[in-house]
């Protein structure tokens, strides 16, 4: 039995082809018959099982890419800024 009112779709998770992203809570009993009847209806369900450590690396590498990004927009703004003046003199 699904959790009444659990299923929410993700935003902004759509692929070319109109495929979406729904996540759905559900108890432990009826796991298989729901998958299976979501294979029926040619749905693609898959589980998701949290990591706390997973979670804490992706975080980790999200911190680190917004630091490359941030550093690299900064040269890049001062080189553009460089040759703007260098430009108009």
């Amino acid at each position: 039995n699904v959790v009444p009112l659990s299923g929410r779709k993700f935003a902004n998770m759509e692929d070319k082809d109109g495929n979406s992203l729904w996540r759905v809570v559900m108890f432990k009993t009826s796991v298989e018959t729901f998958k299976k009847n979501c294979r029926e209806k040619r749905f693609a369900p898959r589980d998701f099982e949290y990591s706390e450590e997973g979670y804490k690396k992706l975080k980790v590498q999200r911190e680190q890419l917004d630091d490359t990004v941030k550093r690299q927009h900064d040269l890049i703004r001062g080189l553009y800024q460089a040759a703007w003046s260098d430009a108009m003199v």
